[in-house]
């Protein structure tokens, strides 16, 4: 069995909330929303990156820096299209796969949350919505930014900075 397997093994689940469950343990609200997803990079894990509307601080140039965030997805996940079609998605997928997650292309937070047993649920403003749950093996899952928020779901749930 791939280690791919091995992660996405029991993601059948027939329960309405599929394999990554609603919010473990206290949820915390991440300041992500209005943040613009505007790229998307895979290269063994799905990394979204997303900016705010209000400057952050300023270039050398003396333009303006928009806050930014960078969430890295490396394990299995769920991801819910606009359309309601779920996809039980990892960040080592052949890119195809991973294909309806362009429609995020200029999609806002609308709530970004962690839990504390490493839940992490993203909601945008076109009624897709992301969960990924922690790994036994390795880090899952990373949210990098606004400012020197740095937030990791360590192998097997707990959430650390």
């Amino acid at each position: 069995m791939t280690n791919r397997e091995r992660r996405l093994e029991g993601a059948g689940d027939s329960s309405e909330q599929g394999r990554f469950p609603a919010l473990q343990g206290e949820p915390t609200s991440l300041p992500l929303e209005g943040f613009e997803l505007l790229e998307i990079w895979l290269s063994g894990q799905v990394f979204l990156i997303a900016y705010g509307d209000s400057p952050a601080g300023t270039r050398a140039s003396g333009l303006p820096l928009p806050p930014r965030t960078q969430i890295a997805l490396g394990g299995a996940f769920e991801y819910r299209s606009s359309k309601g079609e779920t996809h039980l998605l990892s960040g080592d997928e052949r890119w195809v796969r991973l294909a309806p997650l362009l429609e995020l292309q200029h999609a806002r937070f609308t709530a970004a949350r962690v839990g504390a047993l490493g839940y992490l649920t993203l909601t945008f403003d076109n009624g897709s919505e992301i969960r990924a749950g922690p790994e036994l093996d390795f880090e899952s899952w990373t949210v990098s930014g606004p400012g020197n928020l740095d937030l990791f779901c360590l192998p097997g749930g707990p959430v650390a900075r």
